[in-house]
Parts: structure tokens; C-alpha cells; sequence
């Protein structure tokens, strides 16, 4: 891989390079224009990264300052082994910067996070591009890189941080798989999964249903080469030392995870009691409808019926392969071992970036075979000019007669909880459906070289604006508003930390849950309270029986009696 940068021309550098600068100028015009941290007080953080990421994030903190031990952490549920979780929900190499930032700027220290994440995801998408499609025009590399940051993966699923590391890891993991394909070199895959289950293991797992995927397209489109059964066996020998070499980093997590309350019901359990078709559609389907680009271009493709490449026939039958489990619900429970909870088709990052890589294949092709209908440089800049004036207008009347503020309300329901909105997915699917009319017709005239690409970059890139502008609108900008009050009444919390000298176990009782079940342990104190997906069933079984509230995944302090209390302290 480094050797592949060396050799890169100054235009590659362009390539790799523009993506991140313009990822971090956008995240901060963004948080610039709204107050969000670090221009202001607002958090995008909500939900269990509000009720598990930051209090984890607070523990972590102490653990590299020497105040607690990783491996048997009593700040949660009265004494874990905190190796698992951190493997679990903390391994991302950014979560070390935690040790310079103080426990009440760790909301806003949230935004900074992500943004760092999401320029990591860029360059990684770019490099990608760089290195498989050397031939793509410099604006397709750049917009296709920002299309991939700034998927609907990322500003649905950003608040689920540890998620948003796999997807800078997915590009290289398909530039593994293409130099075991065309160079028999798996070093850079082998160490891209290895890497990939430190930072998330169970999302690695869907790494490996994607390979294998990948290997079964490989060889259904070449079977009669002859070179085929050593790529294959090199393949899955490269899984194989791969998972091995990073099992000291799952197996512990995953031992822990079998013995919690999510490791109960089997994937056959599961999949005999779930229906057939998908039944949370509203849920699942916005994660592919944040852009509409990748999709006209590949629908323009498939309708035009060139001759394509095996490799690009193989990523679109990628692509349709990944996308079975958003109709078909059985198979969305195999990608997640039988439960996804709240959060459908985490995977999704996936077939977004296939979209992609088809794209590149596409436009590649085309680049080569346009020519202008046009030489009178007056009638072309008319031709080009007028039309991209009449659609930018009729984009702006549409969104008026949407009335675009209601929309966004509507939209923002959708973005503050985890259990969908059908209203919401109706708005979702007009915008859509409006940006992908306007967009095919001028994909479609540049297409015939009606306008010239230049005209249609500007129009693409305005389009692109107006996506991103909304999205940012809804699922960052309005959930930090809405929980602004909580995250900052939170961030005050963490104020009271090490205010306690006594060192022996420690905890607060009330008689409601009037915070977080991790928040006491955040501060530094011993807690019997607890929340994470690593929460041993028998212990919470145990404080159930004693009286202590629980529920899903939590343990509460409050409850219980004098007796009991003095028993567990």
C-alpha cells in the first residue's frame, strides 16, 4: 500500500487529499453556523451515545489516568472486566485522545470525533478510488469520496459511534481483495481484517459474510480460468490468519457478549419467529436514500446495456447481493447473527460504497466516449446555460411547494428516536424522488452531450449542497437543539468527580431514575448500575430478585432495600 503511494502522480495527490480538507470545512461550517462545539455548546450526541458512549468514554478516561483498572472495572454493574467493553464500544484509536480532553467537555468533544472519523472516511473512500480508478475524472473521485462521509450510514447511524470506524476500513478491505485478485498479495487484507475486529468485531463479522459473498461472485464469473481455486484458497487462508491473529482482541468480547442478556436466543431462533419481507422498511431504507446520484448513474448503466468489465459486473451483483436484506428479513437476521435491535442493516455502509465502485466503473467508460454536439462556443454556453437555469428553479419551486420547514420537522422526528416514523419516511421518499427526477434529466442530457460536463458538474454540485444542507439540517443540527438541555445538565454532572475522598464502595440512591444507569460510575464512583450490551444476565437477574429495578440491558441503583444495600455495599 505505501508503495503503491510513493508511485502516486501529483494529480492522485489532489485526489487523495481534496476529499479530507473539504470533509473538515464542511463539518465545521456546519458547526460554526449552528453554536455546536467547538464554536458554541451544542452536541450532536443523543441517545446511547448520551446513555453509554460518553459514560464509557468517561470511564476509559480514568483507566489511562491510572484512577480505575480495564480489567476489573467496579465503576460498572459493581465490578466488570472492562477489557470486553472497551474491545466492544472504545477500541477506536481516536477514543485515546479522551485522556487530553476534561469529563464535562466530552459532549461537545463528541462532535470533534466524529468529524476527525468522517475525514478518515474520505481519504480512505479517495485512496480507494485512487488506487482501482486511475482513470476518473478528479471531480468524480472528490464528490464520490464526500458521497461515501457523508452517506446516510454516517448521519443516521453517527450517534452509535464505534460503528463509523468500519467504514474507513471497508475501502481498504476492498483494495485487500483486489490485490489478492491481481497481484496474489493478501498482506494488505489480511492486516485490514485483523484491524477491522480490534476496532468492531461484530461488524468485521459482516465484513466476513461480504467476502465470502465476494468470493462466490469471483468465481461464478470466471469458473473457467484456471487461477481460480488458488485465489480462493488464498482468500479464505488470509480470513482465516486474520481472525486468529486478532482473537486476543474478540474472543474475550465475545465470551463476555455469550454470557449477557443479547446472547440468549440463537440465529435459528430468531429467524423461524421473524416474517418473511422486511417489516421495518421506514427504518432501513433511508440509509440508502441520503443521495441519489450513485443510484441514477448505475440505473442509466444497466438501461443503456454496455459491455461491461467481469470486475464490474461483479460489484453490482455485489451491490444487488447486499441489497436482499432490505426486503428480505430472514437474510438481514443472518448478516446480524439474528438481532439487530433497534438499529436494521448495519451493514448498510456496504452496498453504499458498491454503488460507488459500479459508478467509477461506469464513468470511466463514459469519459472516454463523450463528444460535444456543439462547436459555436456562444450556442454551446446557451444550450448549457439555459436548462441549468430552468432546473435549478424548478428545484427550488419544488421545495417551496413542499414547504421544505414542515418537511424538516417532520424529518427531525425521525432523527431524535431509534423506533421510526412513517410520516417521516414519507417526506424522506418525496425529497428523494424530487432530487432524482431533476438530477436524471440532466444526467440524462449530459449523457446525449447536450451540456457539457462542466455546466453538469455545477449542477451536480449544487444538488449535492442542497442534499447535504438537509441532512445536516435534520440529523445533526436539530437533535443537537433538541437535546441541548440533557447533554448540558450531563456535562454539568461531571463536575461532581472526584469530589468524594472514600474510596470504598460507593453509590448514590434515589428513588426514580433520575440519570443514566453509567453516569455514577462516570464520575468516578463505584456503581452497582449498569448499561451495555455486555451486561451479564445472571448478575441482573440477581439485582432484579433483590428488588432493584432493570430493564432490557440495564441495571438500576434504586429499589431494593436497607438489607440489600448493606449487603452489596
Amino acid at each position: 500500500m505505501l508503495a503503491k503511494m510513493r508511485n502516486m502522480s501529483r494529480e492522485d495527490w489532489l485526489k487523495l487529499l481534496l476529499p479530507p480538507i473539504i470533509t473538515a470545512s464542511f463539518m465545521l461550517i456546519i458547526f460554526a453556523s449552528c453554536g455546536m462545539y467547538p464554536f458554541g455548546d451544542l452536541s450532536i450526541v443523543k441517545s446511547d451515545g448520551t446513555r453509554q458512549f460518553i459514560p464509557l468514554l468517561a470511564d476509559f478516561k480514568d483507566i489511562l489516568e491510572g484512577k480505575s483498572s480495564i480489567f476489573l472495572n467496579q465503576q460498572v454493574s459493581g465490578g466488570i472486566n472492562f477489557y470486553g467493553i472497551y474491545l466492544y464500544y472504545l477500541s477506536s484509536p481516536f477514543n485515546f485522545l479522551v485522556k487530553f480532553v476534561d469529563k464535562n467537555k466530552l459532549f461537545g468533544f463528541f462532535n470533534i470525533l466524529l468529524m476527525l472519523k468522517m475525514i478518515v472516511i474520505s481519504f480512505s473512500a479517495t485512496y480507494c478510488l485512487t488506487i482501482l480508478h486511475k482513470k476518473l475524472n478528479v471531480f468524480w473521485t472528490v464528490l464520490f469520496s464526500l458521497t461515501y462521509a457523508f452517506c446516510g450510514y454516517t448521519v443516521i447511524y453517527y450517534f452509535i459511534i464505534s460503528w463509523i470506524d468500519l467504514l474507513y476500513m471497508f475501502p481498504l478491505l476492498v483494495v485487500g481483495l483486489e490485490r489478492i485478485v491481481q497481484e496474489r498479495k493478501p498482506l494488505t487484507y489480511i492486516v485490514v481484517l485483523a484491524i477491522s475486529c480490534f476496532l468492531s468485531y461484530y461488524i468485521t463479522y459482516m465484513f466476513a459474510v461480504f467476502t465470502l459473498l465476494f468470493m462466490g461472485g469471483y468465481l461464478l464469473l470466471n469458473y473457467r480460468e484456471r487461477y481460480i481455486s488458488s485465489i480462493c484458497r488464498q482468500i479464505l487462508l488470509s480470513s482465516l490468519l486474520a481472525f486468529l491473529i486478532a482473537s486476543v482482541f474478540w474472543l474475550p468480547s465475545l465470551e463476555q457478549y455469550k454470557c449477557s442478556a443479547r446472547g440468549e436466543e440463537t440465529t435459528v431462533q430468531a429467524i423461524k419467529r421473524s416474517d418473511l419481507f422486511f417489516h421495518k422498511y421506514y427504518e432501513s431504507l433511508p440509509l440508502l436514500m441520503a443521495q441519489t446520484l450513485p443510484l441514477i448513474i448505475i440505473l442509466g448503466d444497466l438501461i443503456k446495456r454496455r459491455q461491461r468489465s467481469k470486475t464490474h459486473n461483479l460489484y453490482l451483483f455485489l451491490l444487488a447481493l447486499t441489497i436482499l436484506p432490505f426486503i428480505f428479513e430472514p437474510i438481514n437476521l443472518l448478516w446480524h447473527t439474528g438481532n439487530y435491535a433497534s438499529f436494521p442493516c448495519r451493514f448498510a455502509f456496504i452496498p453504499i460504497f458498491l454503488s460507488i465502485l459500479s459508478c467509477a466503473h461506469t464513468l470511466e467508460q463514459v469519459e472516454e466516449e463523450k463528444t460535444l454536439k456543439y462547436d459555436n462556443k456562444l450556442i454551446l454556453y446557451v444550450v448549457n446555460t439555459l436548462p441549468t437555469l430552468f432546473f435549478i428553479c424548478i428545484a427550488l419551486l419544488v421545495f417551496k411547494f413542499l414547504n421544505i420547514n414542515d418537511v424538516v420537522l417532520e424529518l427531525s422526528k425521525f432523527s431524535v428516536s431509534t423506533s421510526g416514523n412513517i410520516q417521516a419516511f414519507r417526506y424522506i421518499s418525496y425529497l428523494f424522488i424530487t432530487t432524482f427526477a431533476l438530477s436524471s434529466i440532466v444526467y440524462w442530457a449530459y449523457r446525449r452531450s447536450y451540456i457539457c460536463k462542466y455546466v453538469f458538474f455545477i449542477f451536480i454540485t449544487c444538488m449535492f449542497l442542497l442534499e447535504l444542507s438537509i441532512n445536516a439540517n435534520i440529523y445533526f443540527v436539530f437533535p443537537s437543539k433538541s437535546f441541548f438541555l440533557l447533554n448540558q445538565r450531563n456535562a454539568d454532572g461531571y463536575e461532581l468527580s472526584d469530589k468524594v475522598c472514600n474510596k470504598n464502595f460507593y453509590r448514590v440512591k434515589s428513588h426514580n431514575s433520575l440519570y443514566n444507569d453509567d453516569d455514577i460510575g462516570s464520575l468516578g464512583y463505584n456503581s452497582i448500575s449498569g448499561y451495555t450490551s455486555l451486561s451479564n444476565r445472571d448478575y441482573m437477574k440477581t439485582m432484579k430478585s433483590l428488588g432493584y429495578n432493570g430493564r432490557w440491558m440495564a441495571s438500576d441503583s434504586n429499589g431494593g432495600t436497607e438489607l440489600t444495600d448493606a449487603l452489596l455495599c
